[in-house]
Formats: C-alpha cells, structure tokens, sequence
C-alpha cells in the first residue's frame, strides 16, 4: 500500500526546510537555491534534538502556493523554512523566514547580503540561529558536526552544487546523460579542490550509480556491472572519509558500495555510523540492506521510520519496502506498494522484478504477466538464476522470490 502518513515525535521540534526560490530569471540559479537548501538541511539533520524532514518530501512543495497550515500538516512538520537566494557577481542575498505552521505566525525574518566566498558562514549563521530558537540544549559535538567546512576554491563548490542537482534530480529518459554530466562536473569539482569532502563523496556516488543502474545511455554502458566502476566508488568514498571522517553521506555511500561488493556486514556497520552522525539520515539503502540480509520485519520497521523523515517517499523506497513484505509474506501488501512504485518509475527493472513475483503470488495472472513482458522488454537476458546471483538473498528468502518468479512465468 502508499505510504501512510505519520506524525512526527513530539519530543523533538520539528522542521521542514522548503526549496528556497530564486531571486534572478536565470535558470543556471536553480542550482544554488537548491544547493543552499540542501546543505541547510543536512546541517539541521545532525542535530539530535530535531526532527527534520527529508529534501525529497520538503522540495515536492516547490512551485506549490505556500500555506504554512496545510504545508505543515502535509508533512508533519511543527516548523518551516523558506527563503530566497540570488548570486549577483562576487555577492549573495538571502533572505530567511522560519514559520510556526500550527498558529501560522512568523517566528523571525532575516535578509543577508554578504560576499559569495561567505557562503559557508552564511550557512552556519542560519543553521546556528534556527537551532537557538527551536532547541534548548545544545550539544557542543553536534553544532561542531554541523558546521559545513568551505572549500579552498569556491569554484569547487559551484562545480559540487551543479554535480549533486543533476544526481539527485535525474529521471526519464535523459537520466544517463544526467548522471554522465554530473560525474563531469564532479569531477572538475575534486580538480578544483582534492580536499573538498563533498566533492569527493559526490563523485563516489556518481560511480556507484553508474555501476549499479540501467539508463539505457550507451556512453556509460560499459561501466554498467563492471567491476573496476564499483571499486571506484568504493575507493573514493573511502578518500572522502579520509578527508571528514564525519560525513554522514560518505558513510551511506561506502556502505552502499560494500554492500554491492557483497560485504555486507562491513555495509550495515557503516550505514549504522551514518546514522549515528546523522539521526535524520532518511536513507532508505539500509532497509534494502538489512532485506537482503534475512531482516525483512527490521527493515519494514526502519524503512516506516524514514517515511516519517520523507512524507513523499521516492518510488524507489516503495519499491524496497515492498521487496520486504514479499519476503514477509504479506503479498497483498507487497503488490499495492510495488504497483505505486512502478508507477511512479515505470522503467525501473529491480520493481518489475518483484512486482511480477507478488502479483503471481497473489494470484494476479494477468499483471504478473504484464510486469513479466515490461521486464523483458527493459532487460531481454533477464534469467531468474542471474537476478538471484546479482542480489544474493539468504536460501529461504532466495527460494521465495524463485517461486514467485517462476509463476509469473519469467524464464530460469
């Protein structure tokens, strides 16, 4: 079934940070007020005090009239903010209003107008101003987590900010170009500043997504799958880590790569120090790991934690939370989260895989077959034997999803 809608903990405050807008016509800004937003987002998630919304939910109210009310309730967030960015030349103005979404009053409203090369300081002034009016106790090794450590080339930054919206934006069919171009530019990024931490996990996770997903862009086919791409990721997520040992994402990112390495309890371990630094951290790829390790009722049970972080989930958590009700047992539910999912990523082979398996488990012929002959059409030498390789399920959930495929008549 969709995700059910939660309301957050009340012992923590908490908060949802919107897409700041764009003060400027030019488009090439999209990228720095999503930027901006993103990075105050993670700096707010490492605090242990707040309960912070995921970017996917908090940027799906862009372009939407603002209603702190429904806004608030839609999310289930206490506390909202939004904002505006312009970069004029050497200089950026900002602009910051937090909002009580229960009464609907304006808490504060501040304007800053400082030097582009501030940015990061800028960033820490909101951080540390949003936490000094919502959290009471502070904790000194948090607001030291949370503080972003600037780059020695603020064209390292541009390069990462560009990099980074393109990767966590791309869908359809232009998604492989997408991802080629964010690897470039990450790329250049690390180029401009190898000390960079957030350059140099980014472009990790760049590899990883080459290796790991079907574009269906002939430029990065060959690094589809390949070993060497998937030790790439590995090492330079392992570079970033050298360079800030507390880079939450670094470790999801590690940890996702050694899990594909089939290194799996060396993968939980490093996702579990990801949270650990960041106790907002909705990353889904931990309860996809822990399926894949026989702990299919851990990981509905987490994966109903990160949708109360992400409201909106992504249809790719769908996608995992359904994998674990199949392994459950729970086919029906399986089948109405999955079908949600395809929907909302029609082209996605991992979903088809398992949605043809519950739809045959529940004795749903027809959309067995349906997802069956779309698998096929995606992936022609798709073989039930290869797909149980490549994800290694434990022998019991192994021999379940078998079963599953081969009613829904997928070939051995």
């Amino acid at each position: 079934m969709p995700a059910e809608r939660f309301s957050p903990s009340l012992d923590r405050a908490s908060i949802a940070v919107l897409h700041f807008a764009k003060n400027s016509s030019d488009p090439a800004q999209d990228y720095l007020a999503e930027g901006l937003s993103e990075d105050l987002i993670t700096s707010l998630s490492k605090f242990s005090d707040l309960f912070v919304i995921a970017r996917h939910s908090a940027f799906a109210i862009k372009d939407r009239d603002y209603d702190a009310v429904r806004i608030g309730h839609e999310l289930g967030a206490r506390y909202l903010l939004s904002g505006s960015v312009r970069r004029d030349g050497e200089r950026i103005r900002v602009t910051a209003q937090l909002v009580d979404a229960v009464s609907d009053r304006e808490i504060w409203a501040r304007a800053y107008d400082r030097p582009f090369a501030n940015v990061f300081g800028l960033q820490d002034e909101l951080t540390q101003k949003i936490v000094d009016t919502l959290v009471v106790h502070l904790k000194q090794s948090e607001l030291v987590r949370s503080r972003r450590k600037a780059p020695g080339n603020l064209a390292a930054y541009d390069y990462c900010l560009r990099g980074n919206a393109l990767l966590k934006n791309r869908a359809g069919a232009e998604r492989g170009r997408m991802v080629a171009e964010a690897r470039s530019l990450l790329e250049q990024a690390v180029d401009a500043d190898p000390y960079y931490a957030p350059a140099v996990q980014g472009l990790a996770e760049a590899y990883l997504i080459i290796w790991l997903e079907r574009t269906g862009y002939a430029p990065l086919d060959p690094e589809l799958r390949h070993p060497e791409t998937l030790e790439r990721a590995r090492a330079v997520a392992e570079r970033a880590l050298r360079l800030d040992p507390l880079l939450a994402e670094a470790h999801a990112t590690l940890a996702w790569t050694l899990h594909w390495q089939y290194r799996r309890q060396e993968a939980l371990a490093e996702f579990e120090k990801a949270h650990a630094l960041n106790p907002s951290l909705a990353d889904g790829r931990y309860a996809h790991a822990l399926m894949q390790d026989g702990r299919a009722a851990e990981a509905v049970e987490f994966m109903q934690r990160v949708m109360r972080h992400d409201p909106f989930p992504p249809g790719m958590y769908l996608s995992w939370l359904g994998n674990s009700y199949y392994l459950l047992g729970r086919y029906d539910e399986a089948f109405a989260t999955l079908t949600v999912g395809a929907e909302r990523m029609p082209d996605y082979q991992s979903i088809l895989v398992w949605l043809a398996a519950a739809a045959a488990r529940t004795g749903r012929d027809h959309d067995a077959r349906d997802a069956a002959a779309r698998l096929m059409h995606l992936q022609p030498d798709f073989t039930i034997a290869s797909w149980l390789n490549f994800i290694r399920l434990v022998p019991h959930d192994a021999t379940k999803l078998k079963e599953g495929l081969q009613r829904a008549g997928l070939p051995d």
